[in-house]
């Protein structure tokens, strides 16, 4: 197994990302230990300029270099815990299940001609059979992609490392009952918390369960390539008070798509309305201006 994350940058990724303005499916709505609209946790937007270098010369990518001609190819690497199995196979009312996180990516990489590697069966995903836990910091689920990640980001490549895990996030405040997923900082790391997503309190047979899964992802990896933040603005649509984290309730990076009732109640909405593309202009707008500007 590669090592792209040594010890060293552990401790400096962790330091940073709790630094950094919280993003990514860090905390229920308004629940004791919030943490969206706090400071003390996992990864923002905001950070993904910061790059994380390996004495093997591993590099992950800032959003100007991730846009760039320099980067040719887009690999996403997917591990999970036993009995934490992505969903995976088809929707009833969508049709492909990982149809939607390639749908969102590939509009994320519109017009760059970059190759997209994105794993969509659970053959083309890796179990993780030597790694035990029920409650997860930030520290931890580094140390899970420092002896997992096989594809670090160098060279033509940007990779980005997504590990679904059983059990809940743990920060300063405590165990989060509510988030569902983290991205921290510029690591490319993103963990998911399948227990939380399988939690959720709604009908059965609407498949919403396997809808938020796929929406947290992509949300997730909205952050780590640093939507609504280090990707440069082009209007004025990040909220103030959840930094990271876009204005619009009708965007995927609203904030409260980070807790598990207003990631159902926005999976709702897009199961009625059948937009594949779950981002708004403003998110989609900074995105293609990057683009524009790096080529």
């Amino acid at each position: 197994m590669a090592h792209p994350l040594r010890r060293a940058e552990i401790a400096l990724a962790l330091a940073f990302t709790l630094l950094a303005p919280v993003a990514a499916g860090c905390s229920s709505e308004s629940s004791p230990g919030d943490t969206s609209s706090s400071t003390s946790t996992t990864s923002s937007t905001t950070t993904s300029t910061t790059t994380t270098t390996s004495t093997a010369g591993d590099h992950q990518p800032t959003p100007a270099e991730l846009y760039s001609a320099a980067i040719t190819r887009v690999k996403f690497e997917i591990d999970y815990l036993p009995g934490q199995e992505p969903y995976t196979g088809d929707l009833v009312t969508f049709g492909k299940l990982w149809g939607v996180f390639e749908a969102n990516v590939g509009r994320l990489f519109q017009g760059t001609g970059k190759t997209l590697e994105i794993p969509t069966e659970l053959s083309e995903m890796e179990e993780l059979t030597d790694v035990e836990g029920t409650e997860w910091t930030g520290e931890q689920i580094l140390e899970v992609a420092a002896q997992h990640r096989d594809s670090p980001s160098q060279g033509e490549t940007a990779t980005y490392y997504l590990v679904w895990l059983p059990g809940r996030f743990r920060d300063a405040a405590g165990v989060q009952d509510h988030v569902l997923g983290v991205s921290l900082g510029a690591t490319g790391v993103i963990a998911i918390f399948k227990e939380v997503i399988e939690g959720l309190s709604v009908s059965p047979g609407t498949e919403v369960e396997k809808y938020v899964e796929q929406a947290t992802v992509i949300h997730e990896v909205g952050h780590a390539i640093g939507l609504v933040g280090a990707v440069p603005l082009t209007s004025d649509h990040q909220d103030p008070t959840h930094l990271g984290h876009c204005v619009n309730d009708g965007c995927l990076m609203y904030y409260a798509v980070d807790g598990t009732s207003g990631a159902a109640a926005f999976v709702q909405q897009y199961v009625l309305t059948q937009d594949s593309i779950l981002f708004d202009d403003g998110c989609l707008g900074d995105v293609d201006a990057l683009i524009q500007s790096s080529n």
